[in-house]
């Protein structure tokens, strides 16, 4: 998750680096944010056809929730069921950016904390948290691994 200074989340000024995380990586798991971790596969993800893939499970996407529901999943890339809510906008390889599908951005709902779960959230409510305070939890940049 983006922070750029002056962000205040929970209260605090201090940089926080918080990155999606996924448990085992399989189908059907929700994904969570958790302090980044560079030596853990389960925050690795890569962008290929419009697509946010696992590194640790190559056939799991990023997946806007279904049935009225906010969380986002991993969800088999390959199933086209899934095709339309797994096409994201807005990724940049450099520089922040929003994972967004129409109007909702894949973030948390208010100031990060870990195991926090991942989910749409209207983008201007993610740029505006709270009235007054620097705390935009809609954007992201993109870590980089040594692999």
């Amino acid at each position: 998750m983006y922070w750029e200074d002056r962000t205040e989340w929970q209260e605090s000024k201090k940089e926080r680096k918080y990155c999606i995380e996924c448990d085992d990586c399989d189908e059907g798991e929700e994904l969570r944010i958790q302090r980044c971790d560079e030596g853990t596969s389960r925050q690795r993800f890569y962008y290929s056809d419009g697509k946010i893939k696992s590194k640790r499970n190559r056939d799991a996407c990023l997946t806007d929730g279904e049935d009225n529901s906010d969380t986002v999943y991993l969800r088999e890339c390959d199933d086209d069921k899934y095709d339309d809510r797994q096409k994201i906008g807005g990724f940049k390889y450099s520089g922040k950016f929003q994972l967004r599908s129409s109007d909702a951005c894949d973030t948390v709902e208010h100031h990060p904390t870990s195991n926090e779960r991942m989910q749409m959230v209207r983008c201007r409510t993610a740029e505006k948290n709270d009235s007054g305070i620097k705390d935009d939890t809609s954007h992201w940049v993109a870590g980089h691994f040594d692999d």
